[in-house]
């Protein structure tokens, strides 16, 4: 039959008729050891399925153009020996745990069920004020609002809630890095937070929390009670891109704003930023939370040159890729000196110049981005007025 001709085919052949794209990631990848006099290198991995597409398509295959993929969600634990000579593969013998549970770890790396658990853990540690129940290796360390303080201190002893249900977690096994955005309570007043834990061997090494204190207890802006749902959907493998892209994209978003060209980044025509909640870019609601600004697109909105008085957006520290949803998490600082006085305006009927009133400032922010077929589509961002210059990521 079909599945024994695809078997008499060489290595490199069999792969390019599209037999295995029912693989859909090779991760967990532990390369245990290397024989250079035997040529040999000996690899843990795990294979995950995740159902698509089905049918898979076969090309350069006599007689078929399709095949099922029948099999559903499920993962495989691999070994694989390969008997290397002269810069070639000769040889592979490969064992396999069949029928794993989606996305299950091989018990040493942590998955993205088991980053999201960690974060979910220390997120409940944080409400009950102890940090006793949190798995922090030895010599963790904690930066808040871009200083150092000690593990138990700071929103250890000011949290009195858990997140609301306005909650982003973006989890990257790859870096063991797991990012959170979304509201808290403070004091008993609902604060706006952010939380990065770098993991190392199921254990924290390194947490960052970024706050918006709200002191007053004023409310929040309505939009942080209810959370875009692009911000939790996962992306058909058509629209994804590559985490390297991914990457790019969001760095080339800060580049556009300090360049005053929307050009330079790729956004969406429906893309929308949020600022605290407030709708800064894209206004459809007529509320303008922001200014008259605020209902202009992404792109043409820094067309304008309103956004001419940051002078400089540093310390990107782009943290979690989420391939599968099409998230991004970056802290960064945006630096203002309090220049140009006059921000010089085009394409606003009736504007021509804004006051830049705010002098030298600075505004570390988290940045979560949402990408899909290569464009930004969706914006959540959050930061910290800090009256001064110089302030550094703490670490």
């Amino acid at each position: 039959g079909a599945m024994a001709a695809f078997g008499r085919m060489k290595c490199g052949e069999q792969l390019s008729t599209g037999i295995m794209r029912y693989i859909s990631d090779i991760n967990q990848r532990r390369l245990v050891a290397i024989d250079e006099e035997m040529g040999l290198v000996m690899i843990f991995s795990m294979f995950n399925h995740d159902g698509e597409p089905d049918p898979l398509p076969i090309k350069n295959m006599p007689g078929v153009t399709e095949s099922p993929n029948s099999w559903g969600q499920f993962n495989v634990a691999a070994g694989h020996i390969y008997k290397i000579k002269g810069g070639k593969i000769y040889e592979i013998e490969a064992i396999a745990a069949m029928g794993m549970p989606y996305h299950a770890s091989d018990g040493w790396s942590c998955t993205r069920d088991c980053l999201e658990g960690i974060m979910n853990t220390y997120l409940s540690a944080l409400a009950k004020n102890d940090p006793a129940g949190v798995p922090l290796a030895p010599g963790a360390e904690i930066v808040e609002n871009n200083k150092k303080i000690a593990i138990g201190e700071g929103l250890w002893k000011t949290a009195t809630s858990g997140p609301t249900e306005f909650k982003i977690i973006v989890a990257d096994p790859d870096t063991g890095e797991v990012a959170f955005m979304g509201v808290v309570e403070e004091n008993k007043n609902p604060t706006i937070a952010a939380v990065r834990l770098k993991v190392v061997d199921h254990e924290i090494t390194e947490i960052d929390h970024l706050i918006v204190h709200n002191e007053e207890g004023e409310p929040l802006n309505e939009n942080m009670s209810r959370l875009r749902s692009a911000f939790l959907e996962r992306q058909p493998k058509m629209e994804r891109v590559s985490r390297e892209k991914m990457t790019e994209i969001a760095n080339l978003y800060y580049e556009a704003i300090l360049r005053n060209d929307g050009s330079v980044a790729p956004f969406a025509d429906e893309c929308e930023r949020r600022e605290n909640g407030g709708i800064a870019a894209n206004d459809q609601t007529g509320k303008k939370d922001v200014d008259i600004f605020s209902t202009f697109k992404c792109s043409d909105q820094l067309d304008t040159g309103r956004l001419s008085y940051i002078a400089d957006i540093t310390d990107r520290r782009i943290f979690a890729v989420d391939e599968e949803k099409g998230l991004v998490f970056v802290f960064s600082i945006f630096r203002h000196n309090g220049e140009p006085k006059v921000m010089k305006i085009t394409g606003v009927p009736g504007i021509t110049e804004f006051q830049n009133e705010w002098g030298p400032f600075e505004l570390p922010a988290a940045h979560v981005f949402k990408i899909r077929d290569g464009k930004i589509h969706e914006i959540e961002a959050i930061g910290y007025f800090y009256a001064g210059t110089g302030l550094t990521t703490g670490w």
